[in-house]
């Protein structure tokens, strides 16, 4: 009888010790910000506390408890840990359901497709554990519980009966946070929303793909076959980083998922720098920037070949340090050529400069230097499709140099038939 009432006691010391303020929803969303303000966050460094199997609330707090706690300041940015995020909701909205919304009916968003493995723990007001799920990367996609690009988690939230969240996130990458609260209706609103971006991107990239596979058949050039793999590598980057082609693609295969991104993001830079060479004639005029484009290639194929056999968050770091080097890499080959009169210059360095802009954005967003928004979010992908259609007007603007040239030299033959 002693003991029961000791452990009673604990429990409820446990509890109390535990207590933090009740996030209460109020309308369709509720912000990353706003969530994390209020959330008690862990770092679990050796990842020694397993995923919570079941049981009561108490238990797995017991768990985390003695793992240090970090601020907001120390989230975001490159971990190879594991990190447990704890919350309570409490559903205090007054508006009625009607038959397109359900005010006990939301799901948790984390809108970051890169994340490798996100658990989620819902417990009821009386710490007893509803349900519990779990997404990301390297989980096959048919075990997600809602099929879509973004990790979705359905809870329901009665009114007035409060829920504890418990949520683990970890990976060999960069580790954010960007989750968030909403509605069915609002999450079917981002939803078209994003699939209206990724329409006008992606179809803008196929045109200019056919435009470019048009060219490489017809003129059967160097320029027009490297410059038609660096679309096909950036392609398919952006669809892995935005997690589109595991769910259109591979949706089976998480571990070619898992490393598909860093393998043409390598292959990218990898056509970039053929394509630098042959736009920019470097070999021929000059010769150490052409050496150091080599080196370029050479390396980027290196991260390729690596993501294979020897992915690991060395290799993520190290793409990040490439990444941050291109700009040193391919801008002053384009300055050099355009003081030397290469016509495809100007373009050549208005298209590299709108990418490196984007990158930078969403490379600062993923170090955790800048927060994420709709531009951070999408600004490789803005960049990469103004990089894209300025090198297509580049590219136009050649073919029809040549043409001038071929009918001018067509021409002088004449002459020169005539007057002999």
């Amino acid at each position: 009888m002693i003991q029961q009432f000791v452990l009673f006691f604990l429990i409820l010391f446990g509890l109390a010790a535990n207590s933090f303020a009740q996030i209460e929803i109020q309308n369709d969303q509720i912000s990353s910000h706003q969530i994390l303000e209020n959330a008690k966050i862990y770092l679990d460094t050796n990842q020694a506390v397993k995923d919570h199997d079941g049981g009561a609330l108490t238990e797995i707090l017991r768990s985390i408890q003695n793992l240090p706690s970090i601020g907001l300041n120390e989230i975001n940015g490159y971990k190879n840990s594991k990190i447990w995020m704890v919350f309570a909701l409490k559903n205090t909205s007054n508006k009625p359901p009607n038959s397109t919304f359900e005010t006990t009916d939301f799901f948790i968003r984390y809108a970051y497709p890169s994340m490798q493995y996100i658990g989620a723990l819902i417990y009821d007001e009386n710490g007893n554990l509803n349900s519990k799920m779990s997404s990301g990367k390297l989980v096959p996609f048919a075990q997600r519980p809602v099929k879509d690009t973004d990790y979705l988690f359905p809870i329901k939230l009665e009114k007035n009966k409060p829920v504890t969240v418990v949520m683990s996130f970890q990976s060999s990458g960069s580790m954010q946070l960007p989750i968030e609260i909403l509605s069915v209706n609002k999450v079917h609103e981002l939803t078209q929303t994003k699939y209206l971006i990724y329409g006008l991107y992606y179809g803008v990239i196929f045109l200019v793909l056919l435009y470019t596979l048009f060219l490489a058949m017809t003129i059967r050039g160097q320029l027009y076959h490297s410059y038609l793999f660096y679309i096909l590598s950036v392609v398919f980057a952006q669809m892995g980083l935005h997690g589109i082609s595991y769910r259109y693609l591979w949706p089976e295969f998480y571990a070619w998922n898992k490393v598909s991104t860093i393998f043409f993001v390598g292959l990218m830079f990898c056509s970039l720098s053929v394509f630098s060479v042959l736009a920019l004639d470097l070999k021929k005029n000059h010769k150490r920037f052409f050496l150091m484009m080599s080196v370029f290639s050479a390396v980027s194929v290196m991260i390729s070949v690596s993501a294979l056999f020897a992915y690991g968050a060395w290799l993520i770091r190290f793409t990040g340090i490439m990444t941050s080097l291109l700009p040193l890499v391919i801008i002053p080959p384009g300055i050099v050529a355009l003081k030397k009169g290469n016509k495809f210059a100007k373009y050549y360095l208005a298209a590299v400069v709108f990418y490196i802009i984007g990158a930078s954005l969403y490379g600062l967003k993923d170090a955790g230097i800048l927060r994420p928004t709709f531009l951070t979010e999408n600004g490789i992908l803005l960049g990469s499709l103004l990089e894209i259609s300025i090198f297509s007007l580049g590219i136009a603007q050649h073919i029809q140099a040549m043409q001038k040239k071929s009918e001018q030299l067509k021409i002088e033959l004449e002459r020169a038939n005539i007057m002999a």
